[in-house]
C-alpha cells in the first residue's frame, strides 16, 4: 500500500472514531437533559405543606379573609392559630396583622394558578368573636363558638357551630349538628339545617329552606321569594303560626297554634310544608 493509500485509511478511521464519539456525547446529553427535566418535573410536582402560627394574647376578634380555594376551619388544643397551606408552591400566600385587639389573617397574594387548599386550627381557649370572610371557593366549618361569615361564592359546610350569622350571596349552605340560633340573608343558594334548637331569622331570595329538629323557643321567621320551605318541629315547640295560607301550602303541625313565639314563614313562589 503506498503512502497515500495509508494516509486515505487512517484519516478514514479517525472520521468514523470522531463520528462514533459524536453519537456517544449526543446520546449522552439527550439522556442528561431528559433527567433534569424529570428532576425539575418532580420538583414542581412535589405537594408542599407549609405552617403559619399566629399569637391570640390580648385579641378579641379574629377576621379571615380568603379570596378563593378550599378552606376547613377547625378548633385545636393548640395555644396559637395555626394555617397550613398545601399546594406546589414555596411561597406563603398568607399574612397576619395586629390592629389595636383585632387578628387579620388573610390570603395577601391571589393568584389563580398557584392551586392551594388550606387549614385553620383555632384554639379552643379563645373566647372572642369569629368573623370570616370568603370570596370564591368551598369552606368547611367546624365546632366554633360563634361566627360570622360572609360567603361570596361557593358551598359552605357548618357543624357544631351554636350561633351562625350569615350572609351568602352564592352557594348552597348546610348547617349540622345542634345549633342554638341562626340569622341567615342568602341571594342564591339553599339552606340545610339538621338541627334548631331556639331560634332563627332567615331570608332567602332565590332557593329552598329545609329545617329539621326545630325546636322554637323565640321568635323565629323564615322567609324566601322564590323557593320551598320545609319545617320539621319538634313537639315541644312553643310557638304559634303566622303565615299566608294558599293552595301549595301543606301545614300538619296542629299543635304550633297557641303557643307563646311566634313563628313568621313566608314565602311568594314555592311549597310550604310544616309537620
Amino acid at each position: 500500500m503506498s503512502n497515500q493509500g495509508k494516509l486515505l485509511f487512517i484519516l478514514k478511521v479517525v472520521f468514523v472514531l470522531l463520528l462514533l464519539l459524536l453519537v456517544l456525547l449526543s446520546l449522552f446529553l439527550v439522556k442528561h437533559i431528559f433527567n433534569i427535566g424529570n428532576k425539575e418535573k418532580k420538583t414542581i410536582n412535589k405537594v408542599r405543606v407549609i405552617e403559619r402560627k399566629y399569637d391570640i394574647n390580648n385579641i378579641n376578634n379574629v377576621i379571615f379573609n380568603f379570596k378563593n380555594f378550599e378552606v376547613k376551619y377547625m378548633t385545636s388544643n393548640n395555644e396559637k392559630i395555626v394555617v397550613k397551606q398545601k399546594g406546589k408552591t414555596d411561597k406563603f400566600f398568607v399574612d397576619g396583622n395586629k390592629n389595636n385587639k383585632v387578628l387579620n389573617i388573610e390570603e395577601s397574594i391571589f393568584d389563580i394558578f398557584e392551586k392551594k387548599t388550606y387549614k385553620i386550627y383555632i384554639p379552643k381557649v379563645y373566647k372572642g368573636s369569629i368573623k370570616i370572610v370568603n370570596g370564591f371557593g368551598n369552606i368547611e366549618i367546624y365546632n366554633i363558638n360563634n361566627l360570622k361569615l360572609e360567603n361570596n361564592s361557593g358551598n359552605v359546610k357548618i357543624k357544631g357551630v351554636k350561633n351562625i350569622n350569615l350572609v351568602n350571596v352564592s352557594g348552597n349552605v348546610i348547617i349540622k349538628g345542634k345549633t342554638d340560633r341562626v340569622v341567615a340573608y342568602s341571594t342564591t343558594g339553599d339552606l340545610i339545617i339538621s338541627r334548631l334548637e331556639s331560634s332563627c331569622n332567615i331570608e332567602t331570595i332565590t332557593g329552598d329552606i329545609s329545617i329539621s329538629n326545630f325546636k322554637v323557643s323565640d321568635y323565629s321567621r323564615v322567609e324566601t321569594t322564590s323557593g320551598n320551605i320545609s319545617l320539621e318541629l319538634t313537639d315541644n315547640s312553643n310557638c304559634k303560626l303566622n303565615y299566608q295560607k294558599n293552595d301549595t301550602h301543606q301545614i300538619t303541625k296542629t299543635k304550633c297554634i297557641d303557643g307563646e313565639n311566634e313563628l313568621k314563614v313566608k314565602n311568594v313562589t314555592g311549597n310550604i310544608v310544616i309537620k
